[in-house]
């Protein structure tokens, strides 16, 4: 049975690449950040400043952005 398509933590939204490391991220009430140095095997990184509507890779950093304006950086 098909219904209308909803929303949850496991939403997804962005995806950056960079020094053999992918990252992807989202989330509906908090954070969810993955990372994978491979695409098969995923880490689940538990840090939370929201909702994350983005992720770059710029001067060998992540940055991710949240939909509250918030953003965070790797080391």
């Amino acid at each position: 049975m098909h219904g209308k398509p909803g929303h949850d933590q496991n939403d997804l939204k962005a995806i950056a690449r960079g020094n053999g490391m992918t990252v992807v991220v989202g989330g509906y009430f908090k954070s969810n950040i993955f990372i994978s140095k491979d695409g098969k095997n995923w880490e689940k990184i538990n840090f939370n400043i929201g909702v994350l509507s983005g992720v770059v890779f710029v001067n060998s950093r992540f940055v991710v952005m949240g939909e509250s304006g918030r953003m965070a950086s790797s080391k």
